[in-house]
């Protein structure tokens, strides 16, 4: 997996993610210093008490150009198993079905036997319309 391609897919893995956010043990140790100083100036400590951040109520946006640049096998890991599978000349398609929408993914080599990396994505009804990629890439991600 090319550099470019593990940031995407670790990008795409926070932002499918539970959205929770988690502060490290040395930053609570920092704060609590801080306001144990501030609040105690004998320089007693006393354990941290966070305040846990709020819970954002919109909804995560996928970014379907994220997908770009990322081989079969990190997309088949991010929206699980493919409908339908076809070559379109020296192309690969990979498309995504819901009863709401159809993705298609389109892979090409990166360089003459290089690896196959979605170059270009679409996103319709089944009867054909076109949809909005991103609420497509939405309704295809597992729960």
């Amino acid at each position: 997996m090319s550099h470019s391609s593990r940031s995407r897919f670790l990008f795409l893995a926070v932002l499918f993610g539970a959205g929770c956010v988690s502060t490290s043990d040395e930053d609570l140790a920092r704060g609590s210093l801080v306001t144990s100083q501030a609040a105690n100036p004998s320089g007693v400590e006393t354990p941290p008490n966070p305040t846990p951040e709020p819970v954002s109520s919109t909804p995560l946006v996928a970014d379907p150009d994220a997908l770009l640049g990322l081989e079969p096998r990190e997309i088949q890991a991010l929206l699980g198993p493919v409908s339908l599978k076809r070559w379109e000349g020296e192309g690969q398609v990979m498309q995504f079905t819901n009863g709401q929408c159809v993705m298609d993914i389109y892979f090409y080599e990166s360089e003459p036997g290089g690896a196959f990396q979605a170059t270009y994505l679409s996103a319709r009804t089944k009867t054909g319309a076109d949809v909005d990629a991103a609420s497509c890439l939405v309704s295809l991600l597992p729960n």
